[in-house]
């Protein structure tokens, strides 16, 4: 699996450049690389093909091109043999297209029969066998195979390929973000350590957009909440508790007009206990809103179907997220932000609508909340949140759009009818414009029936 996007990321990254002399100097005494890329041959055949068919168009066609082009007099008046200024290639392809379906007219409408340009070949002019030898030609076997190589040699015309060094290099810098070793030519090895890591993270929050909730206004502790999450924010709450012992001690000392020694005592130890408030509120959020991304990482590191970003039965979890999240995980360095593990949530909050006091997991015979990978991930969730009347419909069209490469808006157009519109108070009605959109789109919105607007499980239970 990582292996066959590793092929396809090669081929993208030693597509195209222009004909410039490299000054950068190339991997001094490479080993043979693991996967090559050939350089296309040019094929004189294709070309033939073409070269000729644009002598044949020049010599017999081009006057046509007055009518027959966007806005001519034929095809104002529905003509089908369409022509183009100057592009031969899309010439080529238009013939093509018109002799599939009626070649016996491409012979006859030049000699004037049921033609209303009238008359520019006779049937025994030397005009006429040639229109007859091309009429065999452009759909000889050799032409109809080559036919996209023709149309790509002319789009990469003036380009080549990157040589094995350069294509190696530019692969480290886009998945590492290092320069390779001098000796380094080992491809497997890109995909792995903390470049490769933070490419992945990159690449799927573009999609995911989850560090939305790094931003000051948005925090990732404010909108999961600790009334559900009780643990969620303790550990950098002790932070809060000796930054401002610290503190006062430090503006006491001042009041009192302490020694100098001890004042600087007690501001160095105001200063840690500040540097350590700041680091805890700030690896906490970290953790929180990179769970979902490393799930991601740890799924492509180990090589395992990528369809477990969304059935993997855990979470990926370091100390700060795994103490706010409750996880019964232990971790010999609580400080090690590195450290990953899997893990779930163990300590959880249900809340009621007619009671506001909380109810464990334990109390509802959950030994944790169940995970299906980014499915249940509370960032996720909270990153694409619902509504009374919404009712999940916005995540499911989520999951189709990310995680499908399908956007459910596009099934239907908006009703503007007001009668129409009156329908939309039931919108599984399948005599509703709404219903092709919502046959599609309910049931996944059904399958989050459990985790309410902000991602909460069970929070209208």
């Amino acid at each position: 699996m990582r292996d066959f996007y590793l092929l396809l990321l090669l081929l993208f990254l030693s597509a195209c450049r222009d004909n410039s002399e490299i000054t950068e100097p190339p991997i001094e005494n490479p080993q043979t690389p693991s996967i090559v890329i050939m350089e296309s041959e040019s094929n004189t055949t294709n070309l033939s093909c073409i070269n000729n068919f644009e002598t044949f168009f020049n010599a017999e066609l081009n006057g046509c091109v007055a009518c027959h082009k966007e806005g001519g007099v034929a095809i104002n008046a529905n003509a089908q043999f369409l022509l183009f200024d100057n592009d031969p290639y899309a010439n080529y392809a238009s013939m093509k297209s018109y002799l599939e379906h009626s070649s016996a007219l491409f012979l006859s409408k030049p000699t004037g029969l049921n033609h209303q340009g009238g008359t520019f070949i006779t049937l025994d002019s030397a005009e006429y066998q040639s229109f007859e030898i091309w009429m065999q030609k452009i759909n000889d076997e050799t032409c109809i195979k080559s036919e996209n190589s023709i149309l790509e040699s002319s789009y990469y015309q003036g380009t080549t390929l990157l040589s094995l060094e350069a294509t190696y290099k530019k692969a480290s810098l886009l998945l590492r973000g290092t320069l390779p070793n001098v000796n380094e030519v080992d491809l497997v090895n890109m995909m792995q350590g903390k470049g490769f890591d933070a490419f992945l993270m990159t690449s799927a929050n573009d999609q995911l957009l989850v560090k939305k909730y790094l931003n000051e206004n948005t925090q990732a502790t404010e909108i999961l909440d600790s009334y559900h999450y009780p643990e969620l924010t303790k550990r950098f709450e002790l932070s809060i508790i000796k930054d401002t012992a610290a503190s006062v001690a430090y503006n006491e000392a001042l009041i009192q007009n302490a020694p100098a020694d001890e004042l600087e005592t007690k501001r160095l130890l105001a200063e840690v206990a500040g540097a350590e408030l700041d680091t805890s509120f700030s690896e906490t959020q970290d953790a929180l809103v990179y769970e979902p991304l490393r799930l991601i990482v740890d799924i492509v590191s180990n090589n395992r179907p990528y369809g477990e970003i969304l059935t993997a039965d855990y979470m990926m979890l370091n100390p700060y997220s795994a103490g706010s999240y409750g996880s019964t995980l232990s971790f010999s360095d609580m400080d090690d932000v590195e450290d990953y593990k899997k893990g779930k949530i163990n300590k959880y909050n249900f809340y009621y609508l007619d009671n506001d006091t909380p109810v464990g997991l334990d109390s509802k015979t959950y030994d944790a909340l169940p995970v299906a990978g980014l499915l249940t991930s509370p960032i996720f969730l909270a990153r694409y949140p619902s509504t009374a009347t919404n009712r999940n419909r916005a995540r499911s069209r989520a999951v189709y759009k990310l995680f499908l490469g399908f956007d459910i808006e596009s099934l239907a157009i908006r009703s503007m009818d007001p009668e129409e519109l009156k329908k939309a108070t039931n919108p599984s009605d399948s005599n509703s414009s709404c219903y092709a959109c919502h046959i599609v789109m309910d049931p996944v919105a059904g399958a989050f029936y459990n985790w309410g607007d902000n991602g909460h499980f069970k929070e209208r239970a």
